[in-house]
């Protein structure tokens, strides 16, 4: 049989720091990943597999949704090049997708790996 635990503050064995149960769901990424310039999955969290739709162009889906499309995104590219811009793709981004796009220099595309983690409510 499954056991519940309810809590509303996680302290440390002295009692000297606490956080709200809150804090610690609604304030951790939901989903993360390490993935390759061609959507490979390195590691991760929540990330069932990637799509690779074209230079520069990469989707996610989600292993657990989220409650809606409006979760946010935070990428970094790790590509060798200096000024690359990640930004969502808001018209592949869904409740059960995360969607990068990676620009270059003067706004052409490029195909790097990239570390991503997404925040938001799950479903």
């Amino acid at each position: 049989m499954a056991s519940i635990l309810r809590v509303d503050t996680l302290t440390d064995a002295s009692s000297n720091h606490s956080i709200a149960t809150s804090v610690v769901f609604d304030g951790t990424a939901k989903v993360w990943g390490v993935v390759t310039s061609s959507a490979g999955v390195t590691a991760s969290a929540n990330i069932a597999s990637g799509t690779d739709h074209g230079t520069g162009d990469y989707s996610y889906a989600l292993t657990a949704a989220f409650g809606s499309a409006n979760h946010a995104t935070t990428a970094v590219s790790s590509g060798a090049g200096a000024g690359r811009i990640c930004t969502s793709n808001t018209a592949r981004t869904s409740a059960s997708v995360i969607a990068i796009e990676i620009e270059g220099h003067a706004g052409s595309s490029s195909d790097d790996n990239q570390e991503l983690s997404t925040h938001g409510d799950l479903a």
